[in-house]
């Protein structure tokens, strides 16, 4: 039923992080963390990230201009799509939400995933930035 299900899903969110790698690429500086959060549901899809260094976190706006996050987060989007498309073709329960970590370090990935929708009076752009006040406050 969900052969090839995992490695394809994995694909799909690998994309993410070697978006956000390639985004780095200009910014000269060897961040230690990426995160990234995903919703998606049948009617919107959300994408967006930070990024940790020397225990500080830096947005999008920190680092890039509009044009530029607006383009990543439009590519970041996509990946969102692709996910939703994987799980799809697979039959397999799509999760609602994702939060990826990528340890730039050590390589090593780590996911959280929810499979119950936000509720209606919720936004994904509130739990993304709630999830990025709880990253900072565990590194004061």
């Amino acid at each position: 039923m969900l052969n090839g299900f995992e490695e394809a899903f994995m694909d799909a969110q690998a994309s993410s992080v070697s978006l956000c790698m390639e985004l780095l690429e200009d910014t000269n500086i060897d961040f230690d963390k990426v995160y990234i959060y995903m919703h998606t549901n049948e009617y919107s899809y959300f994408f967006n990230t930070f990024f940790e260094k020397d225990r500080k976190i830096y947005s999008l706006l920190d680092l890039f201009d509009v044009e530029t996050a607006r383009e990543f987060l439009y590519c970041g989007t996509e990946d969102v799509i692709n996910i939703r498309r994987v799980c799809g073709e697979y039959e397999a329960n799509c999760p609602y939400e994702m939060k990826l970590i990528y340890n730039v370090k050590s390589r090593s990935f780590d996911a959280d995933y929810k499979y119950e929708d936000i509720r209606e009076d919720d936004s994904p752009s509130v739990h993304f930035v709630n999830w990025e006040d709880d990253i900072k406050k565990s590194l004061n």
